[in-house]
């Protein structure tokens, strides 16, 4: 797994590297500091966190420290998550503390590929995203499974995870709440209790417009690590 992602960190800085600055900038919502000709910072901001991503390099660094001289010597780009304090290599912490490399890829894809379209209003379920059959049953039990079995029950430890996110409640199922992931992308978290009759059950949804900013293979990953940092958050 550590290889695939690291393989795909690379093809992202490839692909991230040839893009328009400030393109890149106004079409996603993060801001994009020039420091020299063809050289800058972006500053994005990504479940209420925000992050330093160096142009053209896709080297990464948590905003608040950030310095210039970190990139030098922390060398982030190369293919390891990076751990706020301590630079731990492990790329199971969904705290927030660490910029995993699943997460580095997907801001550098988000970037390059953002439309700067508005949202449609109209929320979808993985499914319905292009060629989302083909990983529907892998999204259930990774994402939608996990919010079920962690949050179904205890609404209050729900919606403080959402509040950390910088989410807000919203009108749906038993208790829902809306999280913005990106500037211009949003995620729904939907969860209907248990009753007599039914075990509790639950559901993630997508703005209808997302497959204009990130393909498929990239909401997949984003929706399973936004449903682990609210459950990290959720639960601390």
């Amino acid at each position: 797994m550590e290889e695939k992602n690291i393989s795909a960190l690379i093809k992202a800085k490839e692909e991230f590297k040839e893009g328009d600055p400030f393109l890149m900038a106004d079409c996603s919502g993060a801001v994009f500091e020039e420091i020299e000709e063809g050289r800058g910072i972006f500053k994005l901001r990504y479940l209420n966190q925000d992050y330093i991503i160096k142009f053209p390099e896709g080297e990464f660094a948590f905003a608040d420290d950030f310095k210039e001289d970190k990139f030098q010597l922390e060398k982030n780009g190369c293919g390891r998550p990076v751990n706020k304090e301590t630079n731990i290599e492990d790329e199971e912490d969904h705290t927030g503390d660490t910029i995993l490399i699943s997460d580095q890829v997907l801001m550098l894809y988000y970037l390059r590929n953002a439309s700067g379209l508005p949202p449609k209003g109209r929320w979808i379920n993985f499914l319905e995203l292009p060629q989302g059959g083909h990983h529907h049953s892998c999204f259930i039990e990774d994402a939608i499974t996990p919010l079920v079995k962690k949050l179904a029950g205890k609404k209050e430890n729900f919606f403080k995870g959402v509040e950390a996110l910088g989410g807000e409640k919203g009108e749906m199922g038993d208790y829902g709440a809306i999280i913005p992931v990106f500037p211009k992308l949003n995620q729904a978290f939907i969860i209907w209790e248990a009753d007599d009759e039914f075990s509790a059950n639950g559901n993630i949804l997508f703005d209808a417009i997302i497959s204009t900013y990130l393909d498929t293979a990239s909401i997949y990953v984003m929706g399973i690590n936004a449903t682990l940092r609210l459950i990290n958050r959720a639960l601390l």
